[in-house]
């Protein structure tokens, strides 16, 4: 009969290396070498509150820093490299998709720790990116996901943008871009006062589509009572119910106008035409989706 022993282990806020090992008694082995198993486990940083981050000291493949980065398929994936157009800033969080070969929307993982969010007060999460794209056809995503558990298969998006509604520069860019212009950067808020009291897990999720470069910095997470939160109804593409179960109808300002939806793996669902009859759903799985409107404005849509 097999005995089953649960074993834990103190481990530390950074990279631990635990090694098994199995072995029987009164039982002379003849290759011991198949007998160990090692493992990286990464625990999390328990980050505080204000956080910021401006990626001027920490190193280009992010060894200095408390980030933890998931890479399954080991080519491209995040990195810092130098960069212009935001005062006092020369250097910002990347991720290189210009050549990412095959352009199969694999995804890479940046985890920032986790958070005690207040009880009382606005939370929000700041941060400029910059991306231009390398042709229209070729769209990468970026993600937001907000985790309430360690399950990290699991979580809320609070922010998904990918191909135009991603882009902060008008043209695309056939080349390796770098931003260098303030007016390549835009600004981002993010309400998390949803989640007050608790304590979240908060890691950004990028989906390949071999277009251009994007670019991070200038991360924050604060909060107070007075803190504005910024208006982003303007890019912010019109639609109902939300969330939905079988179909979703749009602000007639749409109409005639194609949308892409994007599941959260970074793959197109469904390409279609916004008609007053709406557009069906109901084939899709429940879950948290990307909406792309050809006029450049997007949205978070949930299936239930």
């Amino acid at each position: 009969m097999a005995v089953q022993k649960m074993i834990s282990l103190n481990l530390t806020e950074s990279l631990n290396n635990i090694q098994f090992q199995a072995y029987k008694d009164n039982i002379t082995e003849l290759n011991i070498y198949n007998n160990y198993k090692n493992i990286d486990v990464q625990r999390l940083f328990a980050e505080t509150l204000p956080y910021s981050e401006d990626f001027e000291q920490v190193d280009e493949h992010l060894r200095n820093s408390n980030f933890v980065t998931i890479n399954p398929d080991y080519q491209n994936t995040w990195m810092v490299d130098s960069t212009e157009g935001l005062e006092g800033s020369s250097r910002s969080l990347k991720m290189p998709f210009v050549y990412y070969e095959p352009r199969e929307q694999q995804n890479d993982y940046l985890i920032l720790g986790m958070f005690d969010i207040p009880q009382t007060g606005n939370t929000l999460l700041n941060f400029n990116h910059s991306y231009t794209q390398y042709f229209n056809s070729r769209k990468d995503s970026l993600f937001i996901l907000v985790s309430t558990a360690c399950d990290l298969s699991s979580g809320d998006t609070v922010f998904a943008k990918g191909g135009a509604s991603l882009k902060t520069r008008p043209s695309n860019f056939m080349g390796f871009y770098t931003p260098t212009l303030p007016e390549e950067w835009a600004d981002n808020s993010i309400n998390l006062t949803d989640y007050a009291g608790q304590t979240i897990i908060i890691r950004l999720v990028t989906s390949n589509g071999g277009g251009n470069n994007l670019y991070l910095d200038n991360i924050k997470i604060e909060n107070g009572i007075d803190l504005g939160i910024k208006a982003r109804a303007n890019n912010e593409v019109k639609f109902y119910p939300n969330p939905a179960k079988e179909r979703i109808f749009f602000d007639e300002t749409s109409y005639n106008k194609t949308i892409d939806i994007i599941s959260s793996d970074g793959k197109s669902v469904l390409t279609t035409t916004i008609k007053s009859s709406g557009i069906d759903i109901s084939n899709l799985p429940a879950g948290n989706y990307l909406i792309e409107c050809s006029d450049g404005t997007s949205g978070k849509l949930i299936i239930q």
